[in-house]
């Protein structure tokens, strides 16, 4: 499944902003959700494994931690990495 994940995108809700009132979503190139992770279920480490991925959009997620809205935040998206990468070429 892993290869398959294109996007990884923070869900938000307009309870928030909580660790606990957001989810991961995992999805593939089509925006099919592949996997939801609740927002608590990630400990540090894991957030920090996330957060050090090439591409990774930090200020998209802490626009997505301190949303109080019904909101989708991309904080990573294959393609893009790639784009990048051939134009380093």
């Amino acid at each position: 499944m892993r290869s398959r994940v294109a996007k990884i995108i923070v869900e938000t809700w307009d309870t928030g902003p909580f660790p606990t009132d957001l989810c991961w979503l995992l999805a593939d190139a089509e925006d099919k959700i592949l996997f939801v992770m609740p927002g608590g279920t990630l400990d540090k480490a894991m957030l920090g494994r996330i957060g050090n991925t090439p591409g990774f959009d930090k200020a998209a997620i802490r626009r997505a931690m301190r949303s109080t809205s019904n909101a989708r935040f991309t904080v990573w998206q294959r393609d893009l990495i790639e784009a990048k990468a051939s134009t380093r070429r």
